[in-house]
């Protein structure tokens, strides 16, 4: 998405020519979005917007060495059309877009101004479990505890759904029995897997699911009020004001 980007980004002409596929294949006049690594939630957007212009993309780098034949000889060419000719990149392109909304409604809900402390435990919890049910069974989930979702073995086989019954997504699924053959299909699902897991197990390592603090402070929220997520809250602050001082 970036190569793509930065390919017509400062030339007038690729633009005006890449318009002229667009309206040959009957798209709109859109323009590719930038995706900045360091802004999660640009992803999606830009992922978004070269899955529909995929049409032009693809006849725009396929004809371009007929009007320019010294292209062929640059390396971002090159690269780009690798990439293009390559079916795993949709497929790959495909499974980001379906699999971002789960990391990007996070970021999206932790963007306002004002106090969300109460509600972080919950949301950090729900998006461990979303993506755990990716592919891993059921009942290994359950209705488990942020700090017993630590200690499950995501790497078990015994815990992991059947490959074939990984969710990837519709969409991925469809552009999977599209453009790639069936034999490699096994290789993918397990790609997509690997995902998942490392994911997981990061979240496990580097969320605080285990905080109390962050436990009992959902006491604060009217519907999850409760004696205990009380006591255990103003031990908590007492516990960290001694330690203040």
């Amino acid at each position: 998405m970036i190569k793509l980007f930065y390919w017509f980004k400062h030339s007038a002409a690729r633009q005006e020519d890449y318009r002229t596929v667009q309206y040959n294949v009957d798209l709109g006049e859109l323009v590719l979005l930038r995706h900045v690594p360091t802004r999660w939630l640009t992803l999606l957007p830009a992922v978004l917007r070269v899955l529909s212009e995929w049409p032009a993309i693809t006849k725009y780098f396929k004809d371009l060495p007929t009007e320019d034949k010294t292209v062929e000889k640059t390396e971002q060419y090159k690269e780009i059309k690798r990439l293009i000719d390559n079916p795993r990149t949709y497929v790959q392109l495909q499974f980001v877009a379906d699999v971002c909304p789960m990391f990007t409604r996070f970021l999206q809900d932790f963007q306002h101004e004002g106090c969300m402390i109460h509600v972080l435990y919950p949301a950090l919890r729900d998006l461990v479990v979303t993506i755990m049910l990716r592919f891993l069974k059921t009942d290994v989930v359950g209705n488990k505890t942020g700090r017993e979702l630590q200690n499950i073995n995501v790497r078990d086989v015994n815990n992991m759904l059947p490959l074939e019954q990984v969710e990837i997504g519709a969409a991925t699924k469809q552009a999977m029995t599209k453009m790639v053959k069936v034999e490699q299909h096994k290789g993918l699902l397990m790609e997509m897997r690997n995902f998942f897991t490392c994911r997981t197990e990061y979240m496990q390592k580097n969320l605080p699911l285990d905080n109390g603090f962050l436990t009992a402070v959902v006491c604060l929220q009217p519907g999850a009020r409760t004696l205990t997520l009380f006591v255990t809250l103003i031990r908590c602050a007492r516990i960290r004001i001694t330690v203040a001082t």
